[in-house]
């Protein structure tokens, strides 16, 4: 057996497309009729209440069918971005930049994690200036916890009053363990400064 995709042996080339093809066909089929309604679909509310009907008709979760819409909508309409692993497809024999993919050794716990690039960095910084340097003095967990609401959420649904998010894929977001390893490392480099020194450096200003 392919323990890592659940098939019972390995796949040709053939059956590998063909089983592929019909994962797309099948979420095709699932949100065909929400990305007709246009320009209603646009709508969260109107949205939200559709997307509900069909998890309620077709037994399957709101983050699925909103994942489904975002791969849709986020490629130009391409139906073929339901594929599983379409962004990935079409990178043998094409140079990658570097941070497409992610440096180092795979995480065994947490998520898989990305690149903590300048632009990670700057998000973090702001998230601490946000969420940790104030005089609610939430942990480090909530700092991150409201981080990832505010900047790596698709969208905000409500669920019996309760608030739910749904998240970009793992691939796209920072685990808890980087952040905090950055903010550990960017304490013991700013060590030696004052508070003062130290809150304008998380706030981008030195």
């Amino acid at each position: 057996m392919d323990k890592r995709k659940g098939y019972p042996y390995s796949l040709s080339t053939d059956e590998y497309e063909q089983r592929h093809n019909q994962l797309r066909d099948n979420a095709w089929l699932l949100i065909r009729d929400l990305v007709n309604k246009e320009p209603h679909i646009y709508e969260k509310k109107y949205r939200s209440k559709a997307i509900n009907k069909v998890c309620e008709t077709h037994t399957i979760s709101y983050h699925t069918i909103r994942k489904y819409l975002y791969k849709y909508w986020s490629t130009g309409k391409t139906i073929n971005a339901l594929l599983p692993d379409y962004n990935k497809s079409g990178a043998l024999g094409k140079v990658r930049n570097a941070g497409e993919k992610k440096r180092g050794r795979p995480r065994k716990y947490q998520g898989i994690g990305i690149n903590v690039d300048e632009s990670t960095k700057e998000v973090f910084r702001k998230a601490i200036n946000k969420y940790y340097l104030t005089s609610k003095q939430n942990s480090l967990t909530v700092a991150y916890k409201l981080m990832l609401r505010e900047f790596y959420t698709e969208d905000i649904y409500y669920s019996a009053g309760i608030e739910k998010l749904i998240l970009k894929d793992e691939d796209e977001i920072p685990t808890l363990e980087q952040f905090k390893y950055w903010f550990n490392k960017e304490t013991r480099v700013q060590s030696g400064s004052s508070t003062a020194s130290w809150t304008l450096f998380m706030r981008g200003s030195v």
